[in-house]
C-alpha cells in the first residue's frame, strides 16, 4: 500500500516523517507507517554529534502523523478538517532510535469521544526492537 504520503499529510519536508503507510486495517481500525531518519537530516547535527540519536520529541511526531493518517483512512464522509493533536500521555522512550535505522509505527483507534479520537501508537525498529510508544488524543 504505498500511497503518495505527500498529497496525504498536511506536513512537508523537512518536517514529514513519514516514508509510507505499509497496510491499514479498517475493522480494526489501525494503520502501520515507516519511516527511516537519514543521517543528514538537520537536526542529528546537534543533537548528540558524536553519537547521534533521534529527538524524543521528534518520535512522538511520528506517532502524532501516523494518526493523522489513521484519520484520514478512516474518514468516510470526505471531512476535509485536519485533526490536530490536543494531548499526550504515557509517552515512554524504551530505546533509542540511531540514524539509518527503519522503523514501523503501529497507531489504533481506542474511542471516539465526540469530535476527540483516543489513540495508542508504539514504535518498533525493522528487526522488532521497540523504541517508544505513547497515547494521544486528537480533536477532529
Amino acid at each position: 500500500m504505498k500511497e503518495d504520503i505527500k498529497s496525504l499529510l498536511p506536513q512537508k519536508d523537512p518536517f514529514r516523517f513519514i516514508d509510507c503507510i505499509e497496510s491499514y486495517d479498517s475493522i480494526n481500525e489501525i494503520i502501520i507507517c515507516s519511516f527511516t531518519f537519514r543521517h543528514k537530516m538537520f537536526f542529528f547535527k546537534g543533537h548528540f554529534p558524536s553519537n547521534p540519536i533521534v529527538p524524543g520529541v521528534l518520535l512522538i511526531e511520528v506517532m502524532a502523523q501516523s494518526a493523522v493518517l489513521l484519520n484520514q483512512k478512516m474518514n468516510t464522509e470526505n471531512d476535509t478538517r485536519l485533526p490536530y493533536l490536543t494531548k499526550i500521555s504515557d509517552a515512554v522512550f524504551k530505546n533509542p532510535l540511531y540514524p539509518e535505522t527503519k522503523i514501523f509505527i503501529q497507531t489504533k483507534l481506542i474511542r471516539k469521544i465526540n469530535k476527540f479520537q483516543i489513540i495508542e501508537s508504539n514504535i518498533k525498529s525493522e528487526d522488532g526492537e521497540k523504541i517508544a510508544q505513547c497515547s494521544l488524543v486528537v480533536n477532529q
